[in-house]
């Protein structure tokens, strides 16, 4: 009986044995073509991804050409009229490449568009534009014809919302791709799962550890490829010797490189033109101490601020290896269509990645067959690749700026990462709690939540909302499913975008203080005629009385106060007057009585005691008055607002005062402006941070962040230096100073 068991167990184990070549050539054909399937939807997804970028690159340029019509009608001087034109014919190129085929203006081919519905949208979106450009010659021909501007902004609004449901198509292309994609990654995970199953009878314990490690791998990639989609900032990796090693497309096509031109140049020598590191360099610090850095970075290369974080990079064993390096314009967030594209062909290279890790898998799982040896051997081979992939994985979530939360079905929160954790969890916060009630403090999920809509609906949802600390924040959610389809999870990111609001209110604020500034200037035209007639007519009555007459006195107040006036009025037209290009050589001490004429009124309604301390013998400046009178205002706006704040009444101590002499600085002569004021002051732990963009001490409402930060910008074009000194509850000192240009006669001090 034993014997014929043990037989039929034999003829068994032979059978699977002679069938396991043909078997194995099967589902290795069936894997070929998932492949090919699998490639075959990357190149239409690549495809899809350069009609968003066509429709991006259209709305970019056809807003650039209303802007530039907006500001060719409101008179401002520049090249605007050619900016239309050229703006208006790369919009309508674009559509013509996507109907037709041909390139971007990135230089990508794009094949003509197969889709009846997409391609009816955008031949709609190439007449509109026909139309706007129809609009706006006509406007240039009769600019008095309000109807064809209006008829223009209507042609542009129609334009961005057709572009905007455009684009939403597209995305549900994208979306629909990427899961036929994931069905047919899955049926080749399947089919070698078939041939595991019948390969390894007898090990099924190494299986089972194998399956779940490579479950482990498949969740950890799938999330990191799912958050990935989303980073909109510039990232490289940097090794200890400063050489790059990788760097995203965002990063090499904002230097004006491809990808592999970046690698194995150094940082330093790439984007400062030094040769050698920065000591304050985010990437050196990190290299002293292996700790995070986070710095704000002008770089004048680019004419724009970033916000830099640096991470540590650990390989499997713990070494340091370098780190992940995150840069994030925080002056213009209007490039997300080439960031977009920058992800979706890092997803690109994730599915190739995937693919040959599968083709290894095939090779291993073969062997495994012949060798028990070997099959432990790429266990463990595949056990440490997946620590190694975790943990690059944690670094890259914890340097990403924005918050990522992953939440349950239950809406309480599973994980975090450490922006989340720093800016929305407090300190005694625990996870697996709900999310309204740590961030609300409420009992029940709020109101059009975007992560409970998307467990409803299994689509990604975005909101923006305000906190209490008056930041508003644009959250995003993105369903995480299931093989089944089912939405297991929900991955919110959060990005504060109080910063970007600020700048278009600031932008309305500064048109309006424009018009302003004009009509200051037409008034102040309107003024000096009637005051020179008034001093002349007080100035016969001085002539005709004699000096012991009642009349001559009352004449002679007449022609002060008169000649005070006018004085005034030229001080608002000369900070109204168009600026000039050009510096030219300036006194400090007319600059300042020029502020002093707009502020001083102000200043003694408010109880404060002006002292000054201006040197006779200051030598000139070379520079911009208008600009160097700005910064003054700015200066002296800010000391008024403290003084007040301290003693909303008359002090005695209620000061402020103005030096100004000449100094030497590391061996030049510099002109130097002290402004002091006996104020609130500034707190120790953010003196250095006043004249970063935005930042402000004042309440919401009153100050933008953006005064002392333009004053720093303006003084430096002049190769100058602005510093903050300030001790809280005491005082305040800012000091100013600008080279010198050369040595003038003595001249009536203020």
């Amino acid at each position: 009986m034993f014997s014929r068991k043990t037989n039929k167990i034999t003829m068994v184990r032979d059978l699977v044995l002679q069938r396991l070549p043909l078997v194995l050539l099967v589902m290795g054909v069936t894997s070929i073509g998932l492949i090919t399937a699998v490639d075959h939807i990357g190149r239409g997804m690549s495809q899809t991804f350069l009609y968003t970028d066509v429709v991006h690159e259209m709305e970019i340029e056809l807003s650039k050409a209303h802007l530039a019509l907006e500001e060719d009608l409101r008179g401002i001087q520049g090249q605007e009229i050619a900016l239309v034109w050229q703006g208006i014919d790369r919009a309508e190129e674009m559509a013509l490449a996507a109907l037709n085929g041909g390139k971007t203006l990135h230089g990508h081919k794009v094949k003509p568009l197969s889709d009846n519905s997409i391609r009816a949208d955008m031949e709609d979106l190439r007449a509109l534009i026909v139309r706007f450009r129809g609009l706006a010659r006509d406007v240039y021909d009769n600019r008095s014809q309000l109807t064809k501007i209006t008829s223009m902004d209507s042609v542009y609004h129609q334009f961005l919302e057709k572009a905007f449901v455009l684009d939403e198509q597209l995305e549900e292309l994208q979306s629909e791709a990427e899961q036929r994609s994931k069905r047919l990654i899955l049926l080749i995970l399947v089919s070698w799962t078939c041939i595991i199953s019948a390969a390894v009878i007898g090990l099924w314990y190494r299986e089972v550890l194998s399956r779940r490690m490579q479950a482990a791998i498949q969740n950890a990639k799938h999330q990191w490829e799912h958050t990935f989609d989303v980073i909109p900032d510039l990232i490289a990796v940097i090794d200890k010797d400063h050489r790059i090693i990788r760097a995203n497309k965002a990063m090499a096509e904002k230097m004006g490189l491809e990808p592999k031109e970046l690698l194995g140049k150094k940082c330093y020598e790439l984007f400062h033109k030094i040769s050698g590191p920065i000591e304050s360099c985010p990437h050196a610090r990190l290299l002293h101490d292996n700790q995070e850095h986070t710095a704000e970075i002008y770089e004048k290369e680019f004419g724009a601020y970033f916000l830099v974080s640096v991470s540590p990079l650990l390989d499997s064993k713990g070494s340091f290896i370098g780190s992940v390096h995150v840069a994030r314009d925080i002056t213009a967030q209007k490039r997300d269509a080439a960031d977009l594209m920058t992800y979706r062909n890092r997803l690109e290279e994730l599915v190739d990645q995937r693919t040959n890790e599968l083709a290894e898998t095939n090779e291993n799982l073969r062997m495994e067959i012949l060798s028990h040896k070997e099959t432990a051997e790429a266990l463990q081979l595949s056990e440490g690749r997946f620590r190694q992939l975790s943990q690059q994985f944690n670094v890259l979530l914890d340097a990403i700026p924005d918050s990522l939360v992953l939440m349950s079905p239950e809406l309480k929160v599973m994980w975090a990462n450490k922006s989340a954790r720093q800016t929305l969890m407090p300190a005694e916060a625990q996870h697996s709690e709900y999310c309204y009630t740590l961030w609300h403090k409420q009992d029940r999920p709020c109101d059009n939540c975007p992560v409970l809509k998307s467990f409803q609906s299994g689509n990604p949802e975005a909101i923006q909302l305000s906190t209490p600390d008056s930041r508003i924040w644009a959250v995003r959610s993105y369903p995480i499913k299931n093989d089944q389809g089912e939405v297991e999870s929900v991955m919110e990111l959060s990005t504060d975008i109080t910063e970007k609001k600020s700048i278009q209110a600031e932008q309305m604020r500064a048109n309006h203080l424009a018009s302003i500034g004009e009509l200051a200037a037409g008034v102040a035209h309107e003024i000096n005629n009637p005051i020179n007639g008034i001093i002349n007519y007080a100035q016969i009555i001085v002539n005709s009385a004699g000096p012991a007459d009642r009349e001559y006195e009352i004449a002679k107040r007449i022609i002060k106060e008169g000649e005070r006036i006018s004085f005034i009025v030229t001080s608002l037209l000369s900070f109204a007057r168009e600026r000039k290009e050009e510096k030219i050589p300036v006194q400090v001490q007319q600059v300042l009585s020029d502020t002093l004429a707009l502020t001083e009124t102000q200043l003694k309604k408010s109880g404060i005691d002006l002292r000054l301390e201006i040197d006779p013998h200051i030598p000139l400046i070379k520079g911009h008055a208008q600009q160097i009178q700005q910064v003054f205002l700015n200066i002296i706006n800010n000391a008024r607002y403290a003084l007040i704040q301290k003693y909303p009444n008359s002090d005695p101590d209620k000061i402020f005062r103005i030096t100004a002499g000449e100094a030497i600085i590391d061996g030049e002569p510099f002109v130097q402006i002290v402004f002091e004021d006996h104020g609130i002051g500034i707190p120790a732990h953010i003196v250095d941070k006043v004249m970063s963009p935005f930042y402000t001490t004042k309440p919401v409402g009153i100050g933008t962040g953006l005064g002392l930060s333009i004053s720093h910008g303006i003084v430096v074009d002049h190769d100058g230096r602005l510093s903050v000194e300030s001790e809280e509850g005491a005082y305040t000192r800012i000091i100013v100073a600008l080279p010198a240009y050369k040595k003038i006669k003595q001249v009536d001090s203020l």
